[in-house]
């Protein structure tokens, strides 16, 4: 890493810090009209206190990453965010070589070979880590590797500080979290700061698999399938290997040709989990899991349903990520044939508390009042009031409205409250317009 590079990642530090600290004080010496000048406590060579250290449009250009060729700025500006940075010889030499020993061994499925690497790692970091750039490194490594060994995702909040200071990070591990950004939208549909994220960053692409994966989902997300199918056939010609990055790519193929009457698609889809089935890392069961729905969704489709049901009731069973949209589909296949499993599970296994999305924690209580039977007046305000307006965000898969929109129906029939079911379809018409 070059030392001028260094600096550039120090500039955008210092805008995130500064914005951060105007955010949470609602000082105004946080604004860049009051943050370029001195004090009695920040002094700059013999600038009078009260004075500007440099123009307002240098402070731009620094926080943009901009190389600003008078270095006391940048420790200046550090002292007044009171962030640290120095220049580690010894870290700059091995960072490098570190990083990329952990994130093939992720890729390659090799779990203990990436706890040593990560000791090593930490012994790198553990006398530097006041270091605001370093130590940015080191929990960007420590979320990846929680992440795609564990299957635990990041807090919401280092999430947006990611996408904020993204550009700091070296490419390799830039790489991952590009990954694993797209991965998080897909369970945190409300997240909307990641979802646009995911969007922006096409300019970013590189030709390792990894970046070519993240957006290869991306452009599924957004209903692109033969851009996503482009980026899929790259990954062929660039990475052959673990069961992670197999199964993702075979999620994202299945999803992008949409299974239509693709039998061999299942048979493929089936002899890989098969295969990879031991797989120790917690990501790829959720995306394993990720499969196992599509299958259920081509089910459902060529109204194979009690092949579909057995698929959703082991995915409940087994899967927190998809264990609502399961029962969901339980409910709307079969109502009477499926609720008391549904109730069975709603009371065992259903954690609602622990459900990654609002939207989806919503849903979940919505299903647990009508195993409880709850009066029917209640479920319907219910549905008006809390779910009706997500399926106005248009993040949600199309059977979810047609799930609440039956529901709706139903429950306006048994009660005569007719106008609940006009608020609903009045929801459906805002989201098309």
């Amino acid at each position: 890493m070059q030392y001028q590079q260094n600096l550039s990642r120090i500039g955008i530090l210092i805008s995130h810090e500064r914005k951060k600290l105007l955010r949470v004080s609602g000082d105004p010496s946080y604004t860049r009209k009051w943050f370029l000048l001195t004090s009695f406590n920040h002094e700059f060579f013999d600038v009078s206190a009260g004075q500007a250290v440099c123009s307002r449009s240098t402070l731009t250009r620094l926080e943009n990453g901009l190389l600003i060729y008078e270095e006391e700025l940048y420790r200046f500006f550090l002292r007044k965010c009171g962030l640290t940075y120095f220049y580690d010889l010894e870290f700059e030499q091995h960072y490098s070589f570190l990083i990329d020993k952990i994130l093939t061994h992720i890729a390659l499925s090799e779990v203990e070979q990436v706890r040593t690497n990560l000791i090593e790692w930490k012994q790198l970091v553990a006398p530097i880590n006041e270091n605001v750039l370093y130590r940015s490194f080191d929990e960007a490594i420590s979320i990846v590797v929680s992440f795609f060994l564990e299957g635990r995702f990041p807090e919401p909040k280092w999430m947006d500080r990611m996408i904020d200071i993204y550009e700091i990070y070296p490419p390799q591990l830039g790489s991952y979290l590009l990954l694993m950004n797209e991965i998080y939208v897909a369970t945190h549909l409300l997240h909307e700061c990641c979802a646009d994220f995911g969007n922006q960053m096409e300019h970013q692409l590189t030709d390792d698999p990894i970046s070519c994966l993240a957006f290869a989902l991306n452009r599924l997300r957004n209903n692109k399938s033969i851009s996503s199918l482009n980026y899929l056939r790259k990954i062929r010609t660039l990475f052959d290997s673990s069961c992670f990055f197999t199964t993702l790519n075979l999620h994202a193929e299945m999803n992008t040709r949409m299974l239509g009457e693709d039998s061999e698609m299942i048979k493929q889809a089936e002899t890989i989990l098969e295969r990879y089935s031991y797989c120790p890392l917690g990501i790829s069961v959720y995306l394993q899991n990720e499969v196992h729905m599509s299958e259920a969704l081509h089910f459902i489709e060529q109204a194979k349903l009690s092949r579909a049901e057995d698929i959703l009731r082991n995915l409940v069973s087994t899967s927190n990520f998809h264990s609502v949209s399961a029962l969901i589909l339980l409910d709307l296949i079969d109502s009477d044939r499926n609720s008391g499993f549904i109730a069975a599970s709603i009371d065992t296994r259903i954690a609602i508390d622990d459900l990654y999305d609002d939207g989806y924690r919503v849903m979940a209580e919505y299903l647990m009042l009508k195993v409880k039977q709850v009066e029917k007046s209640i479920l319907l305000a219910f549905i008006v009031n809390e779910i009706a307006p997500l399926m106005g965000l248009r993040l949600y898969p199309d059977y979810f409205n047609g799930y609440f929109a039956k529901e709706t129906c139903r429950l306006a029939k048994d009660t005569a409250m007719y106008k609940y079911s006009f608020l609903f379809l009045k929801h459906e018409y805002d989201r098309w317009t």
